[in-house]
């Protein structure tokens, strides 16, 4: 798509880690693919740019994604119980 890889990793001190461990396995164990991210930045470069177009966009994968997500979120609970 002409876009230069990159890596893009999520970061958080150890205290918050530590108090929030629900929030460090979603961290933890949350992908998306470059096509993806590709994708919905084309999105945006096309005008799709609003705060309510980023929203649709989001849940609009999340949908597209159901089961990858759900597994995040299995492994969320585990965590936090």
């Amino acid at each position: 798509m002409g876009f230069v890889p990159a890596d893009i990793r999520i970061t958080a001190n150890k205290e918050f880690v530590a108090y929030n461990p629900v929030v460090a396995a979603v961290m933890e164990n949350f992908t998306v693919s470059l096509a993806d991210m590709g994708a919905q930045n084309m999105k945006m470069f096309d005008g799709e740019d609003s705060q309510e177009d980023i929203e649709r966009h989001a849940l609009e994968w999340i949908a597209e994604n159901r089961e990858l997500v759900d597994r995040w979120l299995v492994r969320a609970r585990i965590a936090g119980s």
